[in-house]
């Protein structure tokens, strides 16, 4: 939790600091180490949201791309509450994913928040796992590609997410075919659009084959993705270095 309220006020976590949880009232603690990312945590480790999970670096720098209000709005409805990662001002949640997730998670966030919800995971531990299915048109591109931009030549059949040049193939792509080794298949229950955060300038919009082997991704800029939600892009190139 980025933000509690001290003072009648929003506030981020300092040393030594206490305030509520925006949410429940509870008390809640500073937590400013030097490992973890700082965060807020209730003084007797619990979680009023059961949707939450750990705060991590890759969280915060999402997060700290978009104005502070924006950030962990807290959502009503049929006398629930929940934070929503983010808001936009055209009122699109967008939920930030790093770990597991059960499928009756997916799915009763999805009902909650409703159709102007999307989903953003933490792709940099799947990216040793999926690839980009390399068909002949592709591979005749890459060859063309080598030449142009002289970016390294793969000869296998298939390139890796992973690929250090992988921006310098992407660049050059609206969308591909993907093989993806271990899927993660509970995501095959979302109806919302799943975007993966890859390292680099581009994000992936998976189109079809949510938790599937095979399916097709499409390559969207992350600075026009950013901005089209009102979020910062040298804010967050800031932030990821």
């Amino acid at each position: 939790m980025q933000f509690a309220i001290v003072d009648n006020k929003r506030t981020e976590p300092k040393k030594n600091l206490r305030g509520n949880c925006p949410l429940c009232n509870a008390s809640v603690l500073a937590r400013c180490g030097s490992i973890n990312t700082h965060h807020w945590a209730h003084a007797k480790n619990e979680n009023c949201d059961s949707w939450s999970e750990a705060e991590t670096y890759w969280h915060k720098s999402w997060k700290g791309i978009f104005p502070e209000k924006n950030r962990e709005v807290i959502i009503t409805k049929c006398d629930k509450k929940h934070f929503a990662d983010i808001r936009t001002e055209n009122n699109v949640i967008i939920e930030l994913q790093n770990s597991s997730i059960k499928p009756d998670v997916i799915k009763a966030r999805e009902s909650f928040y409703g159709k102007r919800m999307l989903w953003i995971i933490n792709g940099l531990k799947y990216i040793d796992q999926i690839s980009i299915k390399n068909d002949e048109i592709l591979y005749d591109d890459i060859k063309r590609l080598k030449k142009e931009d002289k970016i390294p030549f793969i000869t296998s059949q298939n390139i890796p997410l992973s690929t250090p040049e992988i921006s310098s193939y992407l660049n050059h792509l609206d969308d591909f075919e993907f093989l993806w080794n271990n899927p993660v298949k509970r995501w095959k229950y979302s109806e919302r659009p799943i975007f993966l955060d890859i390292p680099g300038e581009y994000i992936l919009w998976i189109v079809s084959g949510k938790g599937e082997k095979h399916g097709r991704m499409e390559v969207k800029s992350k600075k026009k993705f950013i901005e089209k939600y009102g979020g910062n892009y040298s804010t967050f190139l800031s932030l990821v270095k």
